[in-house]
């Protein structure tokens, strides 16, 4: 899906600066799913252990 839809989207598009935002799903955290989507978002990952925590993570936005 990321590789064959999500990455051309985004090049057709040309959107080169976005950020992308994933739940944290056992199989989405996956090594081989991490190392694919740092390859293509590099440091503009935000989940919950990316140097960019996942919003509903924050003790600002979830009491």
């Amino acid at each position: 899906m990321v590789t064959d839809f999500l990455v051309p989207q985004i090049e057709a598009h040309g959107l080169h600066n976005i950020w992308f935002q994933q739940d944290v799903a056992t199989c989405h955290t996956e090594r081989v799913t991490m190392d694919l989507l740092g390859h293509h978002f590099g440091e503009q990952l935000i989940l919950s252990f990316c140097p960019v925590n996942w919003p509903s993570r924050s003790c600002h936005i979830t009491p």
